[in-house]
């Protein structure tokens, strides 16, 4: 075995790692989302028991819960600040 076929099986290794860490990036970003979406679902609900004892409401649509899915804990804190300014 010379040099040249050791860099040409380097190469294809190389390349199939990429090709692997492409395939799974998409999985990976999803199942963050879906964790961010649950965790801000179980934020709303919280926030909206506790938020009646502080006279603030939480309204839970697919719009709260996109919000908090994408930006997690941040959103949750968005929407609270957005509800008790506006």
């Amino acid at each position: 075995m010379d040099a040249a076929q050791v860099l040409i099986y380097v190469f294809f290794i190389l390349i199939a790692v990429l090709a692997l860490s492409a395939l799974f990036t998409p999985i990976r970003l999803g199942l963050k989302f879906l964790i961010n979406a649950v965790f801000g679902f179980l934020g709303l609900v919280i926030a909206g028991v506790f938020g009646d004892f502080l006279g603030v409401s939480i309204a839970i649509n697919i719009f709260t819960v996109l919000l908090t899915a994408f930006l997690g804990i941040y959103g949750l804190i968005l929407i609270i600040i957005l509800n008790i300014f506006f």
